[in-house]
């Protein structure tokens, strides 16, 4: 085999090989290469590995069975070694094959690949399309072939999985929430049978992380409480030297200091701060677990005022940065964490030479982020609060306006969480108020005001609903009613006020609307709805045993 006759042989093979013959000369020929490369001794030339490649897709688009199990990931992956243009056509016609014979094997990997392929370029434009259509057929197919494989097939698991984590690469790229439901959805339907201990854990963290984002969005208390048992099951079942260990542990760790900052646990706090410690220590590349650390020290001397957390938050920040490329994507979110650990720290002694520096990178982690993005509304609200708090110390006007305009379009942002919004809508209208008095500040409140109902919407139940108005609007109605008065717009401000406060109770009356008219058209539909309100309207303490109970009884992986 490793005779150099056996190349020309191999050769001669391949050219006089007939249409009838080909197939079986291509795949001999790739056996032979590959069975050179395992041979000959790591250090020396790839030739034969490209060669043996080159020869595999040729097989693999007519019969993806005629190669090896072993093989097959070696050979569809490429290790880096081939083209990628074969890639991606070898990647599409998987696609297609899986439409044409619903072989979950294929399916499986097709989804494998254009998962990959869209992580690999999620900032290009013209670039990305191509794997984004991809992304976009694999997961019809793979809906399709979830409606008709059989509940038993024992790679049915395994598809789900992989079509819940293309949904979930999709919503990250599209930000499309019905994809993040989709997602949770799938990630939901049971413990995948006769899976590895690692692609368990795997599948835990995946879902446990959509859990998160949609808490996020939504401010749901059950996907933080779901999400925070999933990662602590994922954590507990990673096999020793897991290579996703850092993420697992800083996926609880951030769960974790969201429910503190939720409830105000300090020993969720302390338990997050520890988690995030194992992430920096188990990371090959531990900037962004870092910047996490730093983000959760500062929750905590905040609330503690230990002066040691706060030093720490400024040093982690800064090795975070030192750590990573300033053109990174998680660059801005490193930077946001070192200006709100700068701010705290400005209180001191040097105030406005710290603040200064605060503000630099404040308007740098905003200008590193893309319009769109969800998370561009919380970095303009930092900056507008280190130029407020610029002005209090200097009486610039010009860092005043600037603020004012930073929390404006923070407001005003579609991608943003409700909460966010109206964080910045508040702090604009209170800040012009204190300056300009309550009547200059009418607009900014009566934007601020108009958020209301979609902080406490109705998707979310009614404790969750409280929970929200009382720790983001609690006196906001009278205040913006209390503007229009001074302004002289009585009317409005009446307007305003039974708008603030009645936001929570319309939502549940809206639920209590007359049936008579569906009794009328549809008896058996009026009385699921009459279930269904009476679902909806059980007291906050009933809703969470019902959640932690079925956060208990699920068995998936992220």
């Amino acid at each position: 085999m490793l005779d150099e006759e056996a190349l020309s042989e191999v050769d001669r093979l391949l050219r006089d090989a007939d249409a009838a013959t080909r197939f079986e000369a291509v795949r001999s020929a790739a056996w032979l290469h590959w069975c050179r490369y395992l041979a000959l001794p790591a250090d020396s030339e790839q030739a034969d590995l490209r060669r043996a490649i080159e020869l595999f897709l040729q097989v693999a688009r007519v019969d993806l069975r005629a190669l090896p199990g072993p093989l097959l990931r070696k050979v569809l992956g490429t290790d880096g070694v081939a083209d990628s243009a074969p890639k991606a056509r070898t990647t599409r016609d998987l696609i297609r094959h899986a439409r044409r014979t619903g072989d979950p094997v294929v399916l499986e990997e097709a989804l494998r690949q254009v998962i990959e392929g869209a992580r690999e370029r999620p900032g290009d434009s013209d670039p990305a399309a191509a794997p984004l259509a991809d992304l976009d057929e694999a997961i019809l197919v793979g809906r399709e072939t979830i409606g008709v494989i059989e509940h038993d097939h024992p790679y049915r698991s395994t598809v789900t999985d992989r079509l819940a984590s293309a949904i979930q690469v999709r919503y990250q790229r599209t930000g499309l929430t019905a994809d993040l439901d989709d997602a949770i959805a799938f990630g939901r339907m049971g413990l995948p049978a006769g899976m590895s201990p690692s692609s368990y854990v795997v599948h835990l963290a995946n879902l446990a992380g959509a859990l998160v984002h949609r808490y996020d969005l939504a401010g749901v208390s059950a996907d933080l409480d779901e999400a925070i048992t999933l990662s602590r099951r994922s954590v507990a079942h990673q096999p020793e030297g897991h290579p996703d260990s850092a993420a697992l542990w800083g996926l609880l760790s951030g769960a974790l200091c969201r429910r503190a900052q939720r409830d105000g646990g300090a020993a969720d706090l302390d338990e997050a701060v520890e988690m995030c410690r194992r992430a920096v220590a188990a990371a090959a590349h531990p900037a962004m677990y870092l910047s996490n650390l730093g983000g959760q020290l500062r929750l905590r001397y905040a609330r503690h005022r230990r002066d040691a957390d706060l030093d720490e938050s400024v040093d982690v920040g800064r090795r975070a940065l030192a750590a990573s490329p300033t053109n990174a994507p998680d660059c801005a979110g490193y930077l946001m964490n070192l200006a709100g650990a700068l701010r705290l720290r400005s209180e001191g002694a040097g105030g406005e030479a710290i603040l200064d520096e605060a503000v630099v990178l404040a308007r740098q982690a905003v200008a590193a982020t893309a319009v769109d993005s969800p998370e561009r509304a919380s970095r303009l609200t930092l900056l507008g609060t280190v130029l407020h708090d610029r002005y209090e110390l200097s009486g610039d006007d010009a860092d005043f306006g600037d603020a004012v305009d930073a929390w404006s379009t923070a407001c005003a942002s579609v991608t943003a969480p409700a909460a966010t919004r109206l964080r910045a809508a508040t702090r604009a209208a209170r800040a012009v108020a204190e300056r300009d008095g309550l009547s200059a500040a009418v607009g900014a409140y009566g934007a601020a005001v108009g958020l209301l109902p979609l902080l406490a919407w109705r998707g979310i139940g009614p404790d969750d609903q409280q929970f929200l108005i009382e720790s983001h609007a609690v006196g906001l109605a009278c205040d913006a009613a209390a503007s229009t008065a001074t302004a002289g717009a009585v009317s409005v401000g009446i307007e305003l006020l039974e708008q603030g406060r009645a936001v929570a109770w319309s939502q549940l009356l809206d639920l209590r609307g007359d049936l008579s008219s569906v009794h009328r058209a549809s008896p058996d539909l009026a009385e699921r709805l009459v279930v269904c309100r009476r679902a909806l309207e059980q007291p906050f303490h009933a809703a969470r045993g019902v959640g932690a109970a079925a956060a208990t009884a699920i068995h998936r992986r992220p």
